[in-house]
């Protein structure tokens, strides 16, 4: 899996403190005393930068991922004092690049030391201030693109916290790095058919000519609680949480090249454990042949008729029906496909098994290679096998990530 990191923006604010009590027509109408400093806020949105874990090179992002609408700062002094700005974007001067804004008129603020720096872009109508993690409503894949990860409205942040002094007749600059709350998981799989000759894996034994075709795919522990600055959430939520059945789940066409955006999640134990993880409806064919009646695995071995299964297998009594569950098969050690589906799951990768979504990230994911039938349902059965796919995931401008797949 590729990850690529970004940095989204960087804010810079210079305070200028007043040298004496003259009046400044530019500054408060000239109304100010030497307890008071001036604050030229400017901050820049650079090109979407990211850098994948395997040296890939940087990648752009799309327009709608940048934009910014409202800038809020916190400055933190030494003796516990604050003090805060809310500016709209028309406060701003844009330079020609479009990318670095400055704030039209300089602000007043206290002199003195500051602890801390912290910025947030875009609030809409959460408190920026806020330590405790915001909700989301889980509703489908674009469950963010109405709030946090609205196009040119992406929800941002930053601090740093380090000793920064105003000193009169001087000039300090503070620069707060700034980031997406939100991460970005895009499914990039060029190819979506993969054949499987015969015995192709010594493991499975299956003596059948396969191949198959990936046609949806979906996200599943998908968090709905997250920070608005960095840190992970305690207690965390989810929706698509694992074990959903796949007709409870939303996909996307393989075809759609859409992009979902999530919140980020600290689980990085695996999917059955909260981490997030892709999961691939696929339909088989035998040769070209589609079955239109259920197929059975049992033993390492395909059964595409019920009654083939039965001369194999005395534990199928009479009782077994092609009506007959998937939970009534399991509990006979056979796998039951529907409809000649099957499908396949992963995590979705930081880094090489570090199982975790994190915040500014673009994951791209990319199955490379499917050797073996995947799964009956969206669920690891009890005798799973780990080397069904191989999945390629790249993280982009932002920071980004490229996972490989290999099933």
């Amino acid at each position: 899996m590729k990850v690529k990191n970004l940095l989204l923006a960087g804010l810079a604010v210079a305070a200028m403190t007043a040298c004496s009590n003259e009046n400044d027509e530019i500054v408060n109408n000239g109304n100010q005393n030497p307890e008071t400093a001036f604050m030229q806020l400017s901050f820049e949105v650079p090109g979407s930068r990211a850098t994948s874990v395997d040296n890939k090179d940087d990648e752009q992002g799309t327009a709608d991922e940048y934009g910014v609408q409202t800038v809020d700062v916190k400055l933190t002094y030494n003796d516990g004092s604050t003090k805060e700005l809310s500016k709209p974007i028309e406060d701003f001067d844009v330079a020609k690049d479009g990318q670095t804004l400055i704030l039209t008129n300089v602000e007043v603020v206290p002199a003195g030391t500051i602890t801390k720096a912290t910025a947030v872009l875009n609030k809409k109508t959460l408190n920026p201030w806020s330590a405790t993690p915001f909700t989301v409503v889980g509703s489908g894949l674009n469950y963010l693109t109405s709030g946090i990860a609205e196009a040119k409205n992406f929800l941002m942040s930053g601090e740093i916290t380090e000793a920064k002094e105003f000193v009169a007749g001087a000039t300090t600059n503070i620069v707060i790095p700034v980031s997406r709350v939100s991460a970005k998981l895009d499914e990039v799989t060029d190819t979506k058919t993969f054949p499987i000759a015969a015995n192709a894996d010594a493991g499975a034994q299956i003596n059948e000519i396969m191949k198959i075709t990936l046609d949806e795919y979906s996200y599943g522990n998908l968090a709905l609680q997250s920070n608005i600055l960095e840190g992970d959430v305690a207690n965390q939520t989810y929706f698509y949480t694992y074990g959903t059945t796949k007709d409870n789940y939303t996909y996307n066409k393989m075809s759609n090249d859409a992009v979902v955006y999530c919140l980020e999640n600290a689980a990085t134990e695996g999917l059955q454990k909260n981490s997030t993880y892709v999961v691939y409806k696929a339909t088989v064919t035998f040769g070209d042949v589609a079955p239109t009646t259920p197929f059975y695995v049992w033993n390492n071995t395909i059964y595409k008729t019920l009654a083939e299964l039965k001369a194999a297998n005395a534990g199928i009594g009479e009782s077994f029906t092609d009506d007959s569950t998937q939970a009534e098969f399991l509990a006979k050690h056979v796998y039951k496909y529907e409809n000649g589906e099957c499908f396949y799951m992963t995590e979705v990768d930081y880094a090489t098994n570090n199982h975790k979504i994190v915040r500014n990230t673009w994951y791209k994911l990319e199955v490379e290679s499917i050797a073996k039938l995947g799964f009956p349902t969206p669920e690891v059965p009890p005798t799973f096998d780990e080397a069904y796919m191989n999945l390629k995931i790249t993280i982009n401008p932002w920071k980004v990530r490229f996972n490989k797949i290999q099933f």
